[in-house]
């Protein structure tokens, strides 16, 4: 399988022969004549050209006024002469805003933050810079009245400390591919068998922190760094839920070694003495007691109350309305009790699955002890879908496995007991007292299209 990445010609095995990376207190090294000629390109690039100067002037000029006049001959000084050392760095956003037409507020001139941390001119800054002459940063600090600091100036303004530290990361970064390509080949080729290792050793390596060695480079966040921190439980064992791998000593002292180079820190874990959790097991074991318990409870459950698991198919409620061969006396049952049963008789270890406890029939009643619906026998669901019609031996199945909160409510085709509140279902009913309405004669047969017609002429 390929991996992405650079490409290189070195094969596989050499990983093991690469000079190690630098350490950070190596000699500071002149800048290389490939490193120099870059810089010159960006210093160049970094300037403005003939034609940007003589727009801007003209554009100045245009303006006819004394400060116009001024920026003009500020502009004119703006170019560095070819190999003169005497140059200023300055903010290309706000060099465009100062010699700007345009008549917005100027920013204020902030050099803070073109400076690294060894208070030189910061790598990562320098293409958002422009060089400008040094007397035309003293005309311009003149006319915009700056009394902060110098900005940095100067050939040797460019810091070679980030440079040393961009170049050592790009090496650091080949090494450390190279390095996880040999060890990932070597591995696999451990696995089938056709390699053998001398150390017997082995140290276990989670697949995510082998994921994370592989991806590994100067820019990793620094909590990236660290391997193996997901190969132990809360109980500081050996975890049983992450996937791991045995990595052989001779391959982990290789990856240990990326690791290091770069500040991160991998959790040695021998395989010898670093065993699984006896009380993550027993944990697990009990949780698969649990969820057997679970599901055979809910098995049972449908067993007792086999036609009321089919309630929500729509077959159970046409025997029971029509009243043939049907029992006459019925049972109202909360239709929210129904539902939050029947999701978790069916998937009694989900987690969103929760087993009632109390069939609430006080909810179906108003404040005088009385129902709040007034059934007809006639489409009793249809038209009261929060409410459920169970049979008396179902019933007394659910009061042996659920608590009762509230009086039974009983139907038997013709009557309710408790009877209907008709005050508070009254009460609930809109009145109208006026009320415009539209009524518009639709002809049953169609009309005849306009082809039919005219065959028919």
């Amino acid at each position: 399988k390929k991996t992405k990445g650079r490409k290189s010609s070195r094969g596989p095995d050499s990983a093991a022969t690469f000079p190690p990376p630098p350490p950070p207190d190596t000699p500071l090294p002149a800048l290389p004549p490939a490193l120099m000629a870059e810089v010159h390109a960006a210093n160049t690039a970094a300037e403005l050209t003939a034609a940007e100067r003589a727009s801007v002037i003209q554009a100045t000029l245009a303006r006819e006024s004394v400060a116009a006049r001024k920026r003009v001959a500020i502009l004119e000084q703006l170019a560095v002469p070819a190999g003169s050392p005497d140059y200023v760095w300055v903010p290309t956003a706000w060099l465009q805003a100062w010699i700007s037409i345009k008549p917005t507020p100027l920013p204020a001139l902030a050099v803070e933050p073109l400076f690294c941390s060894h208070n030189r001119l910061s790598l990562a800054q320098m293409p958002h810079c422009k060089r400008i002459s040094s007397a035309a940063w003293e005309a311009l600090r003149a006319d915009v009245d700056y009394t902060g600091p110098m900005p940095p100036h100067g050939p040797a303004s460019l810091c070679r400390e980030c440079v040393r530290q961009k170049r050592h990361n790009e090496n650091l970064d080949d090494y450390i591919h190279e390095m996880a390509r040999a060890v990932w080949a070597e591995f696999a080729a451990y696995q089938r068998g056709t390699v053998t290792l001398p150390d017997t050793e082995l140290m276990w390596l989670t697949r995510v922190s082998f994921e994370k060695f592989k991806a590994l480079n100067s820019k990793t966040k620094a909590a990236s760094r660290t391997l193996n921190d997901d190969a132990l439980c809360k109980h500081g064992n050996l975890s049983l839920s992450t996937s791991k791998l045995q990595m052989p000593l001779a391959l982990w002292a290789k990856i240990e070694e990326c690791v290091q180079s770069l500040g991160g820190r991998i959790h040695p874990l021998p395989v010898a003495t670093t065993l699984p959790c006896d009380l993550c097991r027993l944990e697990r074991e009990e949780q698969q007691g649990h969820k057997r318990d679970k599901k055979a409870e809910a098995e049972h459950q449908r067993g007792l109350l086999r036609r009321l698991a089919q309630y929500h198919m729509g077959t159970y409620e046409t025997g029971l309305e029509a009243g043939e061969n049907g029992p006459t006396l019925l049972y109202v049952l909360p239709r929210a009790f129904y539902d939050t049963w029947l999701m978790w008789s069916q998937s009694p270890i989900q987690k969103n699955s929760i087993k009632p406890t109390v069939i609430s029939t006080e909810l179906l009643m108003c404040e005088h002890t009385r129902c709040c619906f007034i059934l007809d026998g006639v489409s009793i669901t249809r038209r009261h879908p929060d409410l459920v019609l169970v049979t008396e031996a179902e019933w007394m199945t659910l009061l042996t496995l659920y608590e009762l909160r509230g009086p039974p409510i009983t139907f038997d085709m013709e009557t309710t007991d408790p009877p209907p509140c008709h005050e508070c279902i009254e009460a609930r009913r809109f009145q109208y007292d006026q009320a415009e309405i539209y009524v518009q004669l639709i002809s049953a047969e169609r009309p005849p299209s306009p082809k039919a017609a005219a065959a028919a002429a």
